[in-house]
């Protein structure tokens, strides 16, 4: 034991050297707190002051340098000496001056929070090449691992400085920004700074794929020994080493999965910013290599350089993970081929366990799972920018009437100026005021009144009461019981008998706010066919279009509600019921954290939504002819729209949250399964302790069949919920895909006016809307990918019970110990001595018969998940998944370039 700890020690200092060079160069921009340490992974809290006032730092530097480049912008825009492309090259810059600093402030911010995740996956590798070293006399050879970490990390630097060198002493003397040389420091800072995350990344993974090729390399040695002919004349011993050879690499490849998860898992949120920042630096800089090919064709060369650059970086992160999982499959077709040539039994028996664990590790690398990172990546990346420049050029070749100034079309007078209106909105500013604080006072007024209507009872009463499921919900069910969407109230009887019920008083609120909506839907139909008949902008049809968009969300969900009440009903009680059955079962379930949790997230919702809401509403009042007493009521609805969202997010998290309880518990539950097969190494058990085995091993199993039932149940619950809310989410995404494109292209056309001719109050208007239903969906998504997540199995501890090789084994010695007792001879044996050996036989087959139906019940659970798997989509129309957001994203893109096709040919004479 003392040389084992010996020898893991000495593989943590080799493996701290081989990551000590780029932690190193990663420790002078910021990304890493201190050196690694593996026998320590505490955090040293002078590393979080110094980083924390690193970050300060930047962000101070980020904002000078940002008002030093509107300055600049400014400057240039109004010299007429220099051309457009100038101009739109200055634009450009300072596009990438605040993605650069973004990426740099997000990139530092996330260092400490990850660190922990990259110890734990450092110490699972040295766990690893020590469990190789001891089991399969193979040592790894650091040095040459440590030498190509030094060779990736020299050359990738090297080429990087020389090519950003060359691109910007390009740019400084060929263009007039000397003046802000500090834009390119920040550029090539976030640049070399994203660079040195993914050199982290890719050395992590090429030491993982190393482990892999050694694990492969040693499966195939066992393939020619197990094909042999005199196999089976070999002696047990040796078909026993082999056997345990087999069950070991498994239990490695296993370790070596986990460790790639847990590497995914720290650099998973980097990646994604890293692809976003990747994503638009390749886009400006060939949109700018393009509009400057015909005048400049040295300085278009030099950004396809920097363009290529990015994309190489790229490649070699897809390389690396596509090496990752290539040699995982590797490994699981040498194994499939040990298991058709082994004639062995328990070979084949190792293997069969490799096949029940490969449906549940179906393994792939994510960038904090809103996409896959593998080849599929780069093409959809190259046809995103391919897209992007169309439009980007399209947009850009009609022309300008009136200077900067650019005025909307209308469906009679196309030389409609929409200007005039800024001149209303100047003079009625006082007005404004006003009104907002009048409707600040009516919002908090039918707050109160609202939770007149819905009392939650007593928060003693509450507190006195031990938390449960019911708490949960009665801390945060206030909010959607204003908005009409929870007609349900808890029936105050004794705890564990307490049960939601449908209210009359609540039904019937539903039902008015419903009506209320209704008439205004109305209201807005009749002001739709009003805009028909006149001469209105293309603006003010979008506005109102948008604001109907959001009250059929409002009035589907409200009607979903009332119309499936019985349904809601039932799964709220379900859920409730599975919370009350985890609890008897030992599962831990942290009531008062998932209360603080929704509290949380409901109120930084509304504190941020209301005032954004209101200031819209007051914007817009204007273009939409709204009466000014209607105005709360537009309020109200809006946030409606808000909350409904956040009742679908609530309900799947909590659903998530019992999945995640209940994978716990099988974790420990497998535990106890393998504790009890392996209780026994020797012919005969301790009678002692397998005179107790019955007993607790029919517990599991009864145990196991409770857990079953309460996934099926989970399950029923998830598929209930996303049934009720079906039609709404469908509704709610083709809203979020018509806001979404509207609201890019009025922010792109007032762009296109200047500063100085830019309605900075109606591009606030749209940036409201865009955030308000690009954050709904992207939250809906990640519920809905997290709750999926939770649904998983316990893989280590499935692949550690190698469940049908341990029972095979202990049968077949039973087995064979049973033919022994028939041949033996009583003549010439003791009577006493054969008692005692057929009673101990006895036991030993009660004890495997009872350890039979646990893993029978284990491999049945396993199945279960496997077929029974919860899948959230828009009524079965689309996934609510990842590819949905990507799938927007290419609608928006096109309808965009549509759009401004559109614009084109109407302007032409």
């Amino acid at each position: 034991m003392h040389n084992n700890e010996e020898r893991l020690d000495s593989i943590r200092t080799e493996i701290t050297k081989c990551f000590s060079k780029v932690n190193a160069i990663s420790r002078i921009f910021g990304l890493s707190m201190g050196p690694i340490n593996l026998s320590s992974k505490r955090t040293n809290y002078f590393s979080w002051t110094i980083y924390a006032l690193l970050n300060i730092l930047l962000v101070i530097v980020w904002s000078y340098l940002t008002e030093f480049a509107f300055q600049a912008e400014s400057e240039t825009e109004q010299n007429n000496s220099y051309s457009q492309t100038t101009k739109v090259e200055g634009k450009i810059k300072h596009m990438k001056l605040i993605g650069s600093g973004i990426t740099i402030v997000i990139l530092i911010l996330l260092t400490p929070f990850t660190r922990k995740d990259l110890l734990n996956s450092l110490d699972e590798l040295a766990r690893i090449d020590n469990r190789l070293e001891m089991e399969f006399n193979f040592k790894l050879d650091y040095k040459k691992s440590s030498a190509r970490s030094i060779h990736h990390l020299l050359t990738v630097m090297a080429t990087f400085l020389v090519l950003f060198i060359k691109i910007h002493f390009s740019a400084y003397y060929n263009h007039i920004y000397r003046k802000v040389a500090l834009w390119y420091f920040l550029t090539v800072y976030a640049t070399l700074t994203k660079i040195l995350i993914a050199l982290q990344f890719v050395n992590l993974l090429f030491n993982l794929r190393d482990r892999f090729l050694i694990l492969n390399s040693r499966l195939k040695n066992i393939l020619p020994e197990v094909q042999q002919q005199d196999f089976v004349r070999k002696s047990f011993h040796e078909n026993c080493t082999i056997y345990r050879r087999l069950r070991i690499a498994a239990e490695i490849h296993q370790d070596l999965t986990e460790a790639a998860g847990i590497a995914n898992k720290t650099f998973g949120i980097q990646m994604l910013v890293d692809l976003s920042y990747t994503f638009m630096i390749i886009t400006s800089e060939l949109y700018v290599a393009i509009m400057t090919l015909r005048n400049a064709w040295n300085l278009a060369i030099d950004y396809l350089n920097c363009s290529i650059v990015h994309a190489i970086q790229w490649i070699c992160i897809v390389a690396a993970c596509n090496s990752i999982i290539r040699q995982m499959r590797k490994v699981i077709v040498t194994v499939h081929k040990i298991s058709l040539n082994s004639i062995d039994f328990y070979s084949h028996a190792v293997a069969q366990d490799f096949f029940y664990k490969e449906p549940h590790q179906k393994f792939e690398f994510t960038a904090y799972g809103f996409f896959t990172i593998d080849s599929t990546i780069l093409t959809s990346v190259v046809a995103s920018v391919t897209t992007y420049l169309v439009f980007l050029i399209q947009f850009d070749s009609f022309p300008i009437s009136g200077g900067h100034q650019m005025t909307f079309m209308s469906f009679t007078d196309q030389n409609r100026d929409i200007n005039q209106s800024e001149i209303n909105w100047l003079n009625k500013k006082n007005s404004s005021d006003n009104l907002n604080k009048k409707i600040r006072i009516d919002v908090q007024s039918s707050f109160k009144r609202n939770n007149r209507i819905s009392p939650i009872g007593s928060d003693k009463r509450m507190k006195s009461r031990t938390c449960d499921f019911y708490f949960v919900l009665e801390r945060v069910a206030w909010f959607w019981r204003i908005v009409g969407l929870f007609p349900l109230k808890m029936d105050n009887g004794p705890f564990h008998s307490r049960k939601y019920i449908r209210q009359s008083p609540m039904i019937a609120y539903s039902i008015l706010l419903l009506l209320v909506f209704l008439i205004c839907f109305s209201h807005w139909l009749y002001n739709c066919l009003t805009l028909t008949r006149s001469d209105v902008s293309l603006l003010n049809v979008t506005l109102h279009l948008r604001f109907g968009w959001t009250l059929v969300c409002v009035l589907t969900i409200i009607s979903s509600v009332l119309y499936h009440s019985k349904k809601f009903l039932s799964a709220i009680e379900l859920l409730a019921a599975q919370s009350y059955v985890l609890k008897n079962l030992g599962c831990h379930v942290d009531h008062k954290k998932n209360a603080m949790y929704l509290q949380a997230f409901l109120w930084s919702t509304m504190f941020i939504m209301i005032p954004i809401t209101i200031y819209n509403v007051i914007i817009e009042a204007d273009f939409l002819q709204i009466v000014p007493f209607l105005w709360p009521i537009t309020q109200f609805i809006v946030m409606a729209h808000i909350i409904s969202v956040t009742l679908f997010i609530c309900l799947v998290s909590l659903v998530g949250l019992h999945f995640r309880s209940l994978a716990n518990n099988l974790v420990t539950t497998f535990a106890r399964i393998h504790h009890n097969l392996c209780l026994s190494r020797s012919f005969v058990p301790d009678i002692t302790i397998i005179g107790k085995t019955p007993d607790s091993q029919h517990g599991v199993t009864k145990h196991l069949i409770s857990l079953a039932k309460v996934h099926s149940n989970l399950c029923n619950v998830a598929r209930s919920i996303n049934h009720i809310y079906g039609w709404n989410i469908v509704i709610n995404g083709l809203t979020t895909f018509w806001v979404l494109t509207t609201a890019l292209y009025y922010t792109f056309v007032e762009l296109r006016k200047g500063v100085d001719h830019m309605n900075f109050k109606q591009l606030c208007t749209h940036a409201h809307w865009f955030f308000i239903y690009l954050i709904g969906i992207a939250l809906i998504v990640t519920a809905c990918n997290w709750t999926r997540n939770q649904v998983r199995y316990p893989k280590k501890n499935y692949q550690q019970l190698t469940l049908s090789t341990v029972i095979y084994t202990k049968l077949f010695k039973a087995t064979s110990a049973g033919k022994f007792l028939h041949q033996m001879d009583l003549s010439n044996t003791d009577i006493s001595f054969y008692q005692s050996v057929r009673r101990s036989l006895l036991r030993i087959i009660i004890y495997l018969t009872t350890n039979l139906l646990s893993v029978l019940q284990v491999q049945s659970f396993s199945l279960q998940m496997h077929h029974q798997k919860i899948a959230f989509s828009g009524a079965g129309l689309f996934p609510l998944d990842s590819s949905l957001l990507q799938s927007i994203a290419a609608a928006v893109t096109t309808y965009l370039v549509i759009l401004i096709q559109f614009e084109s040919s109407v302007r032409k004479p």
